[in-house]
C-alpha cells in the first residue's frame, strides 16, 4: 500500500513538473495591442520633383501619400548655381553671389524645415528627415489617418552678379531645383488602418 502511494505521488509530481514547464515556455503569438502594423512589410520608394523659382517665390508640392501609415521620409533639395551672368556676353567679369534655398516637409501634424547656401559659383543641398517611433506609429495607426504630406521649397535670396571691377552688379533672377523625397511605409491593406 506504502509502494502503490509512493508511486502515484512520483507520477504527479512527474506531470505537473512537465506541464509546469510547458506553460513556462509558452510564448505569445499575438503582437501588442494597437501595433498589428508591424506585421506587414516595410516598401521603400521615391518621388523626383524638380522646378525654378525667382527670388522670394515659393513652390508647395503635394506629395500624394494619402492613405499611407509612413515610417520614415526624407526630402534632399538640390541645386547649382549659375557660371556665366545672364544676358550678352560680357568683358567685365562679374561672380554669383550664393543662392539661398528653404526646404519644409509637413505632414501627420508634424513640420520640419532647414535652409542652406551654396558655395559661390557651386552647388547646394538642403536635407530634411522625418522619423516616426513605434509608439508614434500605434498613435497614427489607432487614429485611422496616415493624412497629406507636401513639400515646400522657397528659394530666400538669389545672390547678384558682382563685378571684379567696380560697384554696379548684375540681377540674378533666380534658380532651378530637384528634390529627391525617399519614404518608407507599412505595406498594408487600406482596410487595416486604424483597428486594435
Amino acid at each position: 500500500m506504502l509502494i502503490a502511494g509512493i508511486a502515484v505521488l512520483v507520477v504527479m509530481l512527474a506531470t505537473s513538473f512537465v506541464l509546469g514547464e510547458n506553460v513556462r515556455t509558452r510564448s505569445p503569438t499575438t503582437t501588442p495591442p494597437g501595433t498589428q502594423f508591424l506585421k506587414y512589410p516595410i516598401v521603400t520608394e521615391t518621388k523626383s520633383l524638380s522646378g525654378e523659382l525667382t527670388e522670394g517665390a515659393t513652390s508647395e508640392e503635394p506629395l500624394a501619400l494619402s492613405g499611407l501609415l509612413i515610417k520614415n521620409i526624407s526630402a534632399t533639395l538640390t541645386w547649382e548655381d549659375e557660371n556665366d551672368p545672364p544676358g550678352r556676353p560680357r568683358i567685365r567679369r562679374y561672380e554669383n553671389q550664393p543662392d539661398t534655398f528653404a526646404l519644409a516637409v509637413q505632414g501627420m501634424n508634424v513640420s520640419k524645415d532647414a535652409s542652406g547656401s551654396n558655395e559661390q559659383g557651386g552647388s547646394g543641398t538642403v536635407e530634411v528627415k522625418i522619423m516616426f517611433t513605434t509608439e508614434e506609429l500605434a498613435k497614427i495607426y489607432k487614429a485611422g489617418t496616415s493624412g497629406n504630406w507636401t513639400a515646400t521649397v522657397t528659394l530666400q535670396t538669389a545672390g547678384i552678379w558682382t563685378p571684379m571691377i567696380g560697384i554696379i552688379g548684375l540681377t540674378d533672377p533666380g534658380n532651378s531645383y530637384s528634390l529627391v523625397i525617399e519614404y518608407e511605409y507599412y505595406d498594408m491593406p487600406s482596410s487595416e488602418e486604424g483597428e486594435s
